[in-house]
C-alpha cells in the first residue's frame, strides 16, 4: 500500500517538473524494485541518467532496471559507472557482481565474489594509470 501512494505522489512530482532527474529515479527505482515494473520504470530512470550529472545512485537503479530486462551489457556499463563514481559502496559492488553473473532472480553475492572483483578494478585502475 505504502508503495502505490509513494509511486502516485512521484507521478504528480513528475508531472509538475518533468525535468527533475530525482524525482525520475524514485520513481523509477519504486516502480522497479517495489512494484516489480522494470519495463514501467525504464523510461523515467532513463530520462534521470540523461537529466542528471553523474551519480552513482542514479546508475545503479538504471543498470539494476536494465539487467531485469536481459540488456545485461548495457546494465554493465552503468553499474560500473556507479562503481566508479562511488567505489566504497557495496551495494554498487553486489550489483555489478549480480549483473557480471548473469543477473539471476536467485543469487548470493559472496565475499569471494567481491573479492575477485576489487581485483578486477585494481587491475582496471592499474592499466589506466
Amino acid at each position: 500500500g505504502n508503495h502505490r501512494v509513494a509511486v502516485a505522489s512521484y507521478r504528480r512530482a513528475v508531472r509538475l517538473d518533468p525535468d527533475a532527474p530525482w524525482y525520475r529515479h524514485n520513481l523509477g527505482h519504486l516502480m522497479d524494485v517495489a512494484l516489480n515494473d522494470a519495463q514501467g520504470a525504464l523510461r523515467h530512470l532513463e530520462a534521470a541518467q540523461k537529466l542528471a550529472p553523474p551519480d552513482a545512485d542514479i546508475a545503479s537503479s538504471y543498470a539494476h532496471c536494465l539487467a531485469r530486462l536481459g540488456k545485461l551489457e548495457r546494465a554493465a556499463e552503468f553499474a560500473y559507472t556507479a562503481v566508479t563514481i562511488d567505489p566504497r559502496n557495496a551495494d554498487h559492488r553486489r550489483l555489478l557482481v549480480w549483473i557480471e553473473a548473469g543477473a539471476p532472480a536467485e543469487y548470493e553475492v559472496t565475499n569471494k565474489d567481491l573479492e575477485r572483483l576489487n581485483d578486477e578494478l585494481s587491475m582496471s585502475r592499474t592499466v589506466r594509470d
